[in-house]
């Protein structure tokens, strides 16, 4: 493990069931065979921080539109349809099929205005919350190990960032991350939200308390159009 406390990427250090190795990076589960990631040798240790990098996962984003920033990643204030931008990904889109065109940010760094719509089958095991506030925010696919993450959440926003200023970073076994090696999808208030009385008010107080909910979905079934 590396030192967190001396860790200024913030690089996460959650860690699954398994929290040593899987020997031979492999086992059988209800009569099905897996292969792991042999990340020791011929085992897997842990899970796998060096993984390659993120530009052939498969991104949807329920967002018709985004915030536009200025230079300094500030939010203009204003609202912009992700139609004919590189931004849109109202259909499933590989993510290195446009990052390199984005020359500005060196990659997506974006915070998408999500798309109310309602979500059945990650909140109902939770009756304590209102489904109708809660929306899918976006749906993740890694082709090679076929993994499929899907978010939801009650909050506004959605930023998405590929890792653009990761570089020469040292992580977990002395791998070194460079850009790219890693994507965030950070449900979110806006950006910048308190500077601008058009956004979803960030404001706290006793009758509106702050309630930031999110809810992850893990599968192997590729949704529709991501096969």
């Amino acid at each position: 493990m590396f030192n967190l406390q001396n860790d200024t990427q913030y690089f996460g250090a959650t860690v699954g069931r398994v929290a040593n190795r899987i020997g031979g990076a492999q086992f059988t589960l209800n009569g099905i065979h897996y292969k792991l990631i042999a990340n020791e040798g011929n085992n897997a240790l842990h899970g796998n921080h060096n993984s390659g990098n993120i530009l052939n996962q498969v991104v949807q984003i329920f967002a018709s539109e985004f915030t536009p920033f200025d230079d300094q990643l500030i939010p203009t204030g204003n609202f912009s349809s992700v139609k004919g931008t590189l931004n849109d990904f109202l259909k499933p889109q590989v993510v290195g099929s446009r990052i390199n065109q984005l020359s500005k940010t060196n990659g997506y760094n974006v915070n998408y205005v999500l798309d109310k719509n309602h979500v059945r089958d990650i909140t109902v095991h939770m009756p304590n919350h209102d489904h109708n506030e809660i929306t899918v925010a976006d749906i993740v696919m890694d082709k090679r190990s076929g993994r499929v993450m899907k978010i939801a959440t009650n909050q506004p926003g959605l930023q998405f960032y590929t890792a653009n200023y990761v570089k020469n970073d040292k992580g977990k076994d002395g791998f070194v991350y460079q850009p790219r090696s890693a994507l965030c999808l950070e449900t979110q208030a806006f950006p910048d939200s308190v500077n601008h009385p058009n956004f979803p008010s960030t404001i706290v107080t006793t009758e509106k308390p702050y309630k930031h909910i999110v809810f992850f979905k893990f599968s192997t079934d590729p949704p529709r159009g991501f096969s």
